[in-house]
């Protein structure tokens, strides 16, 4: 049980935390002049840390997004190819949902994966990979999903289709 108030019982209290507004809050505290201002405080606040909040996340446009999904639904893609650009596109879901942190560079290594999916498979395969490895460093939730998909490639490979011999 978590309260401001201490416990009744056995228990000990817990260290408040400071709290750090979001980024957009602070640009508009920043921008709206002090109500009040004292030399006292002034110095305060500028004796204060700075806490640096972590960059925002970036992730493709709505048009990229479309593309995408032109992208995966065509009929010329292999199933491995298909199944990629699904991927991409619930990435790119959840990125927006705030899940992982991806720059700007990290889409440009997806879209350069994606580009790659109607070319050679070496090229295509190495290019998925390439971009999952990316993944998997932007997002932990993401890189547990991508080890367990490998592991379980890994435990049924492809069947190869049996050649009769001559």
């Amino acid at each position: 049980m978590f309260s401001d108030k201490p416990c009744p019982e056995e228990g000990s209290a817990l260290p408040a935390k400071r709290l750090v507004p979001n980024l957009a809050q602070g640009q508009a505290r920043e921008a709206q002049p002090a109500a009040t201002s004292t030399p006292a405080r002034d110095v305060a606040v500028r004796e204060a840390p700075r806490v640096e909040s972590p960059p925002a996340n970036s992730c493709p446009s709505d048009a990229q997004l479309r593309s995408m999904e032109t992208s995966a639904s065509a009929v010329t893609l292999g199933s491995k190819a298909r199944e990629f650009l699904n991927d991409e596109i619930r990435r790119v879901l959840q990125c927006r949902k705030g899940q992982g942190r991806y720059t700007d560079a990290d889409w440009r290594i997806s879209r350069e994966a994606q580009d790659a999916q109607s070319g050679l498979s070496d090229r295509a395969a190495a290019a998925r990979r390439r971009a999952e490895d990316m993944h998997s460093a932007a997002d932990p939730l993401e890189g547990e999903r991508i080890a367990r998909q490998r592991a379980l490639e890994g435990l049924h490979p492809p069947r190869r289709p049996r050649q009769s011999l001559p």
